[in-house]
């Protein structure tokens, strides 16, 4: 969809922190893939390791040269994600998982969205016809190798990454409100830790270490969706045990890629996180801060609804913030994210009819409930446009 649909062409043109891992066999059509992108993203910038082997003073390809062209590889995308460069392209081979981890670290480390653009998901090409057409003349028994060592690179998170823009506006509106409050004696924390790269959960995979994140990932529905653009509906916001998070209600489609009920994905998110040992794996937080990414300068906000009053039953999250202290990303919130909500609900006295709470406050446009520290913000709806990927480390 991303080199085809024009409308995901001009969201993600408008996206401003987008991060293309082309993935792909020699001769698999890597180059073609990258020129195509290049074409259809403007503002973008490409590199790949080989780049080094290319041009009249080019060294020759040794072990240690050919470590010197990733190690440049690795600062090149580094210097693009500082310089903020809207869109980034690197077309590595990108085959084994160490391969890649450090470009996925590194989008993580800068708030970068990744969609992986991979040669091979619709066309896999024998070893024979490969070693005909790539350009470094390598034979039929290294694409064998090669091919033999491909791996599959599964996220932590599937869900819908916004703008930066559209996370900012989100982030901001949190804090009107929240000014609003204190000044009608609802008094609020500060928010002393802040999310730089907010998107909406959609399923926790964990790596697709447990079967049935395999199945899911590996799914057609689920490849198909990647890439492909969506419309995210924000009802509010909820201060839930010190984590701020926008509210989003779910239409059918987003409801399906979620890829079960949301009975069962309470209960395997509280199985599958809970046995997590963090000790076996280093997050990568986010250093930048939304307002140092965006420009103010000439972004309208977004259209805003009418109020809702209900709070449909498929619903997901966008972590905004947390108050207090913090003892792991924020990303890694998202474990507890489901089992929050469902104590917060009952808190709150939240049916098919409403919200029931008693302790209430209407600031305009939005109805605010409270239950002990616990706040629900039902807002004018937002639209915000979003890209479906993964979210990796």
């Amino acid at each position: 969809p991303y080199l085809k649909d024009e409308t995901v062409m001009r969201f993600l043109n408008s996206h401003g922190r987008l991060f293309f891992l082309v993935r792909g066999l020699p001769g698999s059509g890597k180059g073609p893939l990258g020129d195509l992108l290049k074409k259809h993203y403007a503002q973008s910038e490409i590199y790949w390791a080989d780049s080094m082997f290319s041009g009249p003073n080019a060294p020759v390809r040794t072990k240690v040269t050919l470590q010197e062209s990733h190690d440049v590889c690795q600062r090149k995308m580094e210097d693009y994600m500082i310089e903020n460069v809207p869109v980034i392209i690197n077309r590595n081979s990108n085959i084994c998982v160490w391969e890649i981890v450090p470009f996925l670290r590194l989008a993580a480390r800068y708030g970068y969205t990744v969609i992986l653009a991979e040669t091979s998901y619709k066309i896999r090409a024998k070893a024979e016809v490969l070693a005909q057409t790539n350009s470094r003349q390598l034979d039929t028994r290294y694409m064998r190798i090669r091919g033999g060592q491909w791996e599959e690179v599964y996220p932590m998170y599937t869900g819908w990454f916004l703008r930066p823009v559209d996370g900012l506006f989100l982030f901001r509106r949190l804090g009107h409100i929240s000014r609003l409050l204190t000044e009608s004696g609802w008094k609020q924390a500060e928010m002393l830790h802040t999310e730089g790269q907010p998107f909406c959960l959609g399923r926790s995979c964990w790596f697709a270490q447990a079967p049935e994140d395999k199945t899911y990932c590996d799914s057609k529905e689920v490849k198909d969706a990647y890439g492909t653009v969506h419309t995210l509906s924000i009802i509010g916001y909820a201060i839930m045990s010190g984590l701020a998070v926008a509210l989003v209600a779910l239409d059918k489609t987003q409801t399906r890629l979620l890829g079960r009920s949301k009975a069962a994905d309470d209960d395997f998110l509280s199985r599958r996180m809970t046995a997590l040992n963090i000790q076996d794996w280093e997050p990568t937080p986010c250093v930048k801060k939304l307002s140092d990414i965006v420009l103010d300068e000439g972004n309208p906000p977004p259209l805003m609804l009418a109020t809702t009053r209900t709070v449909p039953e498929s619903v997901s999250f966008v972590i905004l913030g947390a108050y207090g202290k913090l003892d792991r990303p924020l990303f890694l919130k998202f474990k507890e994210i489901r089992n929050r909500w469902d104590t917060f609900r009952k808190k709150m006295l939240i049916s098919s009819d409403g919200v029931s709470c008693k302790d209430k406050l209407k600031l305009g446009d939005v109805n605010a409930y409270r239950a002990g520290e616990e706040i629900l913000l039902l807002d004018r709806i937002v639209q915000l446009d979003s890209v479906f990927t993964g979210y990796y480390q």
